[in-house]
């Protein structure tokens, strides 16, 4: 919420983390792109990606707890699309 110190404190988060998730998503493109065209799997740019941007590389991300939240999320979805490249057949 704002207060009379600081009048739009929630505004700057907001925009914080929307600039972190732009970073991350042409990041991640660009890291898939590349890797597409090398004829490597797609996967790998991505983490390469996360591994350039994150605190351990350029440390371009800001708002990591918000970012960690997401990234949960895309973990999650990573394994669903990864189940459902399984037949039960097969295995």
């Amino acid at each position: 919420m704002s207060n009379r110190k600081t009048k739009y404190p929630t505004l700057q988060l907001d925009l914080r983390l929307i600039k972190d998730l732009v970073v991350i998503i042409v990041s991640a493109t660009a890291g898939g792109i590349i890797f597409s065209c090398l004829g490597q799997p797609v996967i790998v740019g991505y983490l390469l990606a996360g591994s350039l941007i994150g605190p351990g590389g350029l440390n371009l991300i800001n708002e990591m707890v918000q970012v960690e939240t997401f990234a949960q999320f895309g973990v999650v979805f990573l394994l669903f699309a990864l189940g459902l490249e399984f037949s039960l057949p097969k295995v």
